[in-house]
């Protein structure tokens, strides 16, 4: 069994992921970024920051995933912003899924696989610069729990890719994944890109992560010498999982 799943704690008061310099969208015609949170407290009624990147400008060349402290998702280009009174929230002290599909002026957010759909006024184009994982931008609004296996894509993701590739683990090179980071090389390391990020404040690596499944297409075959050692990563769902 494999041990080394880590996620990120944010204590809510100056931790956060950061990288100046991007290579993320900058084109609001079509992004999807998504996250498996495990929030423990909301510091902000309405922009507990999770991913954003871009300048803060009523100009919207900045995008925000969030969630408000009703546990419900959020989302914000500044000035021109989603935050649903509706809809399914989060549950604190549990693991759970949070994605945000911008898809021109259309915007639809998903806690858990449940979706709730808004428009904003305007197509945004965002500047590539000031990553942030775990808190809005530069000036605060922190994220108090955890984060894990974080996923920036260049494509409006469809409803069934949300839910059915919403607990499998990647593997870097799927279509449209600009960034990826599932920080179980205890680091902020981007698996599909360049975008590395730098741990600031108190921000911890801790082996408690979100239960995510790895996919098998077609047979699994390899050869183990005598001597030799060959180690496999399984993780169970529960769904479908008899014990007994």
């Amino acid at each position: 069994i494999d041990t080394t799943d880590y996620s990120v704690y944010f204590d809510g008061n100056g931790d956060y992921i950061s990288r100046n310099v991007t290579t993320l969208p900058v084109g609001g015609s079509q992004i999807t970024i998504e996250a498996w949170i495990y929030p423990q407290g909301y510091p902000d009624g309405t922009y507990n920051g999770i991913v954003s990147w871009g300048n803060r400008t009523c100009t919207g060349n900045g995008v925000l995933l969030s969630i408000q402290s009703s546990g419900r998702p959020s989302m914000a280009c500044w000035c021109n912003d989603f935050t649903p009174a509706g809809g399914s929230s989060a549950n604190l002290n549990q693991w759970n899924h949070i994605a945000m599909v911008l898809n021109g002026t259309s915007v639809t957010l998903y806690m858990n696989g449940q979706s709730v759909s808004g428009t904003i006024t305007s197509a945004q184009t965002f500047t590539s610069n000031d990553l942030r994982i775990g808190s809005t931008d530069l000036f605060g609004r922190y994220f108090n729990g955890r984060i894990d296996d974080v996923r920036i894509w260049n494509i409006a993701r469809t409803p069934s890719q949300i839910t059915d590739n919403m607990n499998k683990s990647l593997t870097g090179n799927e279509p449209g994944l600009v960034s990826y980071w599932d920080f179980d090389n205890l680091n902020a390391n981007d698996l599909a890109g360049s975008n590395n990020g730098t741990i600031n404040g108190n921000a911890t690596f801790i082996s408690d992560n979100a239960a995510l499944y790895y996919s098998l297409q077609g047979n699994l075959i390899d050869t183990v010498t005598p001597g030799n050692s060959a180690q496999i990563a399984i993780q169970f769902s529960s769904t479908c999982l008899l014990v007994g």
